[in-house]
């Protein structure tokens, strides 16, 4: 789902021709009539695209030489659908739902697919690209982006910078392609894919690296402190510029105290006279001002850092709601629109310690699962977020390695299938788990 930072980027980055007209209108729910609000228009073949409003209005700046445009509109849950304008005379554009099926069953994961069979290119990293899959993999004299359907039909090649390594997703909701020291944004015009200018990597990790979910016009960080005992999530709201506000901070409460009674003022007493005064050298009232700045730059050994750990927490959102989900103490909150944190729900599905800190969000049905990894097999666990509880698991079995990197969309699990033999990747594999 593309927001404001895409559609920066594409008007600083386009000149347009002086324009005859606009392109405007409404895209709707075909099933029910209503706006759909936050679809991506994009007009075909070009990086000119527009985001409907609450009212499922968009509007674009329209030059002679797209009088016959094809519009693309695509947002996640829906079908994409495509409207040529010489021919659709109409400013109302629909756009069909995608039927969801829920199953409240235990299944197993044996209908595999292989969508790159015949590639022996090694894969850096791969993701979604809207509805598509983008496959980063290694070359010779610069990398591949390759954009592949989820048959494996390969719609369009870009040819990258060779130090490019990973893909990520912004909080917008914006895939980039990324080297150590540089970032560029991908875009898929629905003829052939492109990249926006590069940024340096440091910007773009001060700008976005703690962003984690935008809604409401409201950007939301998450930030460690403390030894990672500590997360705070504060946000921007569009509206307001530069004002940072504090939303909510979660604790583990009882690896603190323990942390604390191990490093407390008499240990750092100690330290001063063992060292003759040369560490500490300041007045006990100074001391205890300090402590919890001294506490964070203790050199810990291995074993110490292990078992503080970090308390578990992760924002997410699904279609315009937005959660947070504390797994140290398994309770889900939501974010209301008044930006207030409220309890929801125990989640009762996380009962196994085996089960990975992380809800995989299947955004386009808009569901959340949990994964687990055991006995050379993935369990795939889906459960309601409103109420924490379980309500179907499956198992991919003959699964030797934990995969680096799990995607979950339309109700497939993808990953990546390593070679035990040279520790590369060369496969895309997809496991149907409805």
């Amino acid at each position: 789902m593309k927001k404001s930072l895409l559609l920066f980027f594409i008007l600083l980055l386009n000149k347009v021709n002086v324009l005859s007209q606009n392109i405007k209108g409404v895209v709707l729910n075909k099933n029910n009539r209503k706006p759909v609000a936050e679809c991506l228009v994009i007009i075909k073949g070009t990086t000119q695209a527009s985001i409907t409003n609450e009212k499922g209005t968009f509007e674009f700046i329209h030059s002679d030489n797209q009088k016959n445009a094809t519009l693309v509109l695509t947002i996640l849950g829906y079908t994409t659908i495509e409207y040529n304008l010489s021919a659709y005379k109409k400013d109302t554009f629909y756009i069909i739902p995608k039927d969801i099926l829920l199953k409240e069953v235990v299944v197993s994961a044996n209908k595999k697919n292989i969508l790159n069979p015949k590639s022996d290119e090694s894969i850096l990293d791969f993701d979604f690209l809207n509805e598509n899959l983008l496959v980063l993999t290694a070359g010779t004299p610069k990398n591949n982006l390759r954009l592949m359907d989820e048959t494996g039909t390969v719609l369009s090649n870009l040819k990258v910078d060779a130090h490019t390594e990973t893909l990520k997703h912004d909080c917008i909701g914006n895939l980039h392609v990324l080297s150590n020291d540089s970032v560029w944004q991908v875009f898929y015009d629905y003829t052939k894919l492109n990249t926006l200018k590069s940024h340096t990597r440091e910007n773009f990790e001060q700008l976005l690296g703690n962003c984690v979910c935008m809604n409401n016009k409201c950007y939301y960080f998450q930030t460690k402190a403390y030894r990672n005992l500590r997360t705070n999530y504060f946000y921007y709201n569009e509206n307001e510029k530069g004002v940072r506000h504090e939303l909510a901070k979660f604790q583990d409460t009882a690896k603190i105290r323990s942390f604390e009674l191990d490093y407390n003022l008499q240990y750092f007493l100690d330290e001063r006279r063992k060292s003759k005064f040369t560490m500490y050298n300041e007045p006990v009232d100074s001391i205890k001002v300090k402590m919890e700045k001294y506490r964070t730059e203790l050199p810990l050994d291995w074993s110490y850092t292990t078992w503080l750990g970090q308390v578990e927490t992760e924002m997410i959102k699904i279609d315009t709601n937005t959660f947070i989900i504390n797994f140290t103490d398994t309770i889900i909150y939501s974010v209301s629109s008044k930006n207030e944190i409220k309890y929801k729900t125990r989640l009762s599905a996380f009962k196994n310690k085996k089960l990975l800190p992380q809800v995989y969000v299947d955004a386009d049905y808009r569901e959340t699962y949990l994964i687990a990894f055991a006995d050379s097999k993935l369990v795939v666990i889906k459960f309601d977020i409103n109420t924490g509880a379980e309500l179907f698991r499956t198992e991919i079995p003959n699964i030797p390695f934990l995969p680096k990197k799990i995607l979950i969309n339309s109700g497939k699990a993808y990953f990546i299938q390593k070679n035990l033999a040279d520790e590369q990747s060369y496969k895309v594999i997809k496991y149907y788990l409805n």
